[in-house]
């Protein structure tokens, strides 16, 4: 058909009706399509269907005719695809800001948030949420833009509004929620303040919240106001660029002093390279959670301790791309040159050397535009697998032990503290938590309140792919909201445990030491950890492993719940200001964590001096080693290892031996004096001792915590002559390999056999000390079997101990003779009784009296059956073992030579 024909049809066709069946495509300038490219397509399909109506035969339709309208329609349906996939593609998304693109760098809070405007909500209550409109103009940074996911975002349900910690910032948030449940539960009154409760009654809200798969239309309702997280007490003046930085070639200089970076040089200095940090603001990019590829910038507010031509910090060599660095001075603005950028890998130090000297006394601000890095430690995941649809994949930080140096260039030693701002991007359809309350969000971002001020290792961040969150309220405004996440299948009922406990441990806590819980909300994710850890203590975010939520029935469950909680105050509030002190830390953790669970109705069996005497035996049973609690750990399994069951049972001897007041007086003292600070070893020794008002507190500590091994404890009694008492040091398996070390401090509780069954405590303080006669057929020192040490006693005293057991009128508790007799199997075994001609009838009497008894079972049961030595299920003991010891060998040769039999 020729183009005149197309013209004349068009002039004289009826004006182009849409039919029904066609999809109806806007092309009004107030239509939604409004890119340059959707018009052309509109253009286009305008024309095509105006060709369609002209080519309509007027009469009978030929062939020709019939296969180009078929052609035209076909073209169609092609524009009208073309459309709605223009629709898709020109979609407004967040655009992301360089960070260097900002015109003031320096009175911005360089945290970037999302800036999102919503109509004006009415005061009055309303059934129906309000429209609102999001405004996308500014995003967190993003610096790795191709490892971002285009995927249609599931939105996450916040059921409440979480007011920030920061007093500069505040935020209102409307909830949206997919599925929302509420029931009501209860709390023993043990969790509730007696202040409290006698004028209000408790009030307890459960909210359970389950996000459903991610939709295409997704709706956010929220009202925000970000406000500049920095207050104007601690504004920084805004950087004067010198150019004379950018221009001039600098040389790097050799006056870098390697012993400057000794861990030990550091702690006690109380600086790294002269400056110790204040404030971080960091933006982290995370990738999917299969890769391990993190990106970011950060800025740095440090003081300068002392003169200095260098800053450092500590940055693994996973960390690189270390650039756009600037320094400028917080008062005057005035920038100072940075020469060099040294990574030292051995050191995992990176050193950026000035043009000039700092002088002590200034605050300045460290910019790092740019970084990224690939830890491969630090960084834990779990990922669900295709089965296992309730189970969210989870990644979370472990940074425990020089780990955050792995993620994010830092000061990363538990000596510096400082206030941190955090700022995620991460791919759609992930749900973030970190220390502190979200104050800003975005289907792909989030930024959080300023925490208070935490050592790098306690910055925790934790990403689901699902959620699942059952949150708890109480009505007492000292106790923080506190939420579960996990998986699906958790019910609010089942989890009552877990609230009734957590609340209880904080209630008891803040008790204790006089300081409530610092943060308005608990976050506890339960994850599947590394096999090492059961539990991780950030502040704010304490990761508890699955297997501990799962199975309530065991006491291992309930103390892992209350040992992360308990952290949140020692540990967390005050830290120990070396790795190597990490024990003091963890002990005092342990021992408030059996007094706080042996209160728990849900564990009517547990009991303070059970779990000592338990963890006391594991321990020594594991004393094979030349360690200290006080060493220079490497990694946090290592340091669970070593302190995790002889730390406690030092602080359990402190509490026996000075007083049952004693340890919560030294907590309260501890964070009175040293809250949101790092104190060393002697500033725990110094405390205690004011606790205690005795320096033998302290000794008893620092001879404890600073030796490896334990003392052997004997006692020498006879009836109504002085009471000697003498110690030697263990050593892994040589009784007396080490006796110039210095003498433990032990305190011991006696008990005798007199009528009045009086009980005298005594400290042994020296290697050797005498007490008072007793009038006492036996003695037992530490019956309760909770001092860390072994005791083994006199073959008098043993016999007097003998003949009680023996005598059906003689009371001796079954607990305190199985002590001793494990302490006298373990001392014959390691060949540690000698003895004297007078008294090997005295010995022999004891060992047939024991073998009669069977006390005793095992390789020292045969031992002690001198008689029965070459009985079918003894004889190969003897000849590996028992022959060997020198208290037996004696006892045999006494006999004389054995008369054999005569042979047929």
């Amino acid at each position: 058909m020729s183009m005149q024909l197309v013209a004349q049809r068009r002039a004289a066709a009826p004006p182009l009706r849409t039919s029904p069946r066609r999809s109806q495509i806007s092309l009004e300038p107030g239509s939604k399509l409004v890119s340059p490219v959707s018009q052309s397509l509109a253009t286009v399909a305008s024309a095509v269907l105006e060709m369609a109506e002209v080519a309509k035969p007027s009469k009978g339709p030929s062939k020709t005719v019939k296969a180009v309208f078929i052609a035209l329609c076909v073209a169609l349906l092609l524009v009208i695809v073309s459309a709605l996939l223009a629709l898709k593609l020109f979609k407004t998304e967040p655009v992301p800001v360089d960070p260097a693109n900002y015109s003031d760098p320096t009175t911005e809070s360089r945290v970037w948030f999302v800036n999102l405007t919503t109509d004006d909500l009415s005061s009055e209550p309303s059934t129906k949420t309000p429209s609102t409109t999001i405004s996308l103009s500014t995003a967190p940074t993003t610096l790795l833009q191709d490892l971002r996911i285009i995927e249609e975002v599931e939105e996450e349900p916040t059921s409440t509004a979480i007011p920030s910690t920061s007093p500069s910032s505040t935020t209102t948030e409307v909830p949206t929620t997919t599925e929302s449940v509420s029931t009501s539960s209860t709390l023993t009154t043990a969790a509730r303040s007696p202040a409290t409760s006698a004028s209000t009654s408790s009030s307890t809200s459960t909210t359970t919240t389950t996000t459903a798969e991610p939709s295409t239309t997704s709706t956010f309702t929220s009202t925000t106001t970000v406000v500049p997280t920095i207050s104007t007490s601690d504004t920084c003046a805004k950087r004067m660029e010198n150019l004379v930085c950018r221009s001039q070639k600098f040389v790097p200089s050799d006056s870098l002093n390697p012993e400057q970076w000794e861990e030990a040089f550091i702690a006690s200095a109380g600086h790294l390279s002269g400056f110790r940090p204040l404030l971080y603001r960091l933006n982290l990019t995370v990738p999917p959670l299969a890769k391990d590829t993190l990106a970011g910038n950060a800025e740095i507010r440090i003081e300068s301790i002392a003169d200095s031509n260098a800053v450092a910090l500590h940055a693994d060599r996973s960390i690189g791309d270390i650039d756009r660095v600037s320094l400028w001075d917080c008062t005057t603005g005035e920038e100072i040159c940075v020469k060099t950028t040294t990574h030292l890998l051995a050191q995992q130090i990176v050193v950026f050397e000035l043009a000039s000297t700092v002088s002590k006394g200034l605050v300045l601000e460290l910019s790092i535009g740019v970084f990224q890095s690939r830890p491969s430690v630090g960084i834990h995941r779990s990922r669900a697998q295709q089965w296992e649809r309730s189970r969210a994949s989870t990644l979370g930080t472990v940074f425990q032990m020089r780990k955050a140096r792995n993620a994010f260039p830092c000061f990363d030693l538990p000596v510096f503290k400082a206030e941190m701002e955090l700022c995620l991007t991460y791919p759609r359809g992930i749900h973030a938590r970190s220390n502190t309350p979200v104050i800003s969000t975005s289907p792909s971002s989030s930024c959080f309140a300023r925490t208070p001020k935490i050592p790098s290792y306690l910055l925790a961040f934790s990403l689901l792919t699902k959620l699942h969150r059952v949150e708890m309220k109480l009505d007492f405004p000292e106790l923080p909201t506190v939420e579960v996440l996990g998986r699906s299948h958790m019910e609010a009922s089942s989890l009552d445990w877990v609230f009734n406990e957590t609340f209880q441990t904080l209630h008891k806590m803040r008790e204790m030491t006089g300081v409530a819980y610092p943060l308005e909300k608990l976050s506890l994710v339960v994850s599947s950890l590394p096999d090492a850890l059961q539990g991780i203590e950030n502040l704010g975010l304490v990761t508890i492993q699955e297997s501990a939520i799962e199975y309530p029935k065991h006491l291992r469950s309930h103390a892992i719940l209350a040992h992360q909680i308990v952290h949140q105050w020692i540990g967390d509030l005050v830290t120990v200001s070396s790795w190597k002190d990490v024990c003091l830390q963890h002990g005092l953790t342990g021992y408030l964590e059996w007094l706080i669970t042996s209160k728990f109705a849900s564990l009517e069996d547990s009991n303070v001096d059970e779990r000592c005497r338990e963890a006391k035996m594991n321990s020594l049973h594991r004393e094979i080693g030349k360690f200290n609690l006080i060493d220079n750990f490497r990694e946090l399994d290592q340091a669970l290892n070593v302190c995790g069951e002889k730390a406690p049972v030092v602080f359990h001897m402190l509490d026996n031996g000075f007083g049952h007041k004693l340890i919560p007086r030294f907590v309260k003292l501890l964070l009175e004096k040293f809250a949101w600070r790092s104190v060393g070893f002697e500033n725990w020794i110094e405390v205690l001792n004011d606790a205690a008002k005795t320096t033998f507190a302290g000794d008893m500590l620092n001879s404890y915590f600073s030796q490896p091994g334990y003392p052997l404890v004997l006692v020498d009694f006879k009836p109504h002559k002085p009471l000697r008492i003498s110690q030697r040091h263990i050593l892994g398996d040589s009784p007396f390999s080490d006796n110039s070390s210095l003498p433990f401090v032990v305190p011991l509780e006696i008990d005798d056999s007199s009528a009045e069954r009086k009980t005298r405590f005594v400290i042994l303080k020296g290697q050797e000390q005498t007490e008072e006669p007793i009038a006492a057929n036996w003695v037992v020192a530490d019956p309760l079997s909770v001092t860390y040490s072994r005791i083994v006693y006199s073959v008098d005293n043993y016999n007097g101990i003998a003949k009680c057991v023996a005598d059906q009128n003689c009371e001796f508790p079954e607990k305190v003779l199985e002590n001793v007799v494990g302490d006298f199997c373990w001392a014959l075994l390691k060949d540690v009784f000698t003895t004297s001609p007078g008294e090997v009838q005295s010995w022999k009497k004891l060992l047939t009296s024991l073998a009669a008894s069977k006390v005793a079972s095992g390789d020292c049961g045969c031992c002690l059956d001198v008689a029965n030595r070459n009985s079918r299920y003894c004889k190969w003991t003897w000849v590996d073992r028992c022959q060997k010891i020198s208290l037996l060998k004696t006892l045999t040769d006494s006999e004389g030579p054995r008369r054999g039999r005569g042979r047929n």
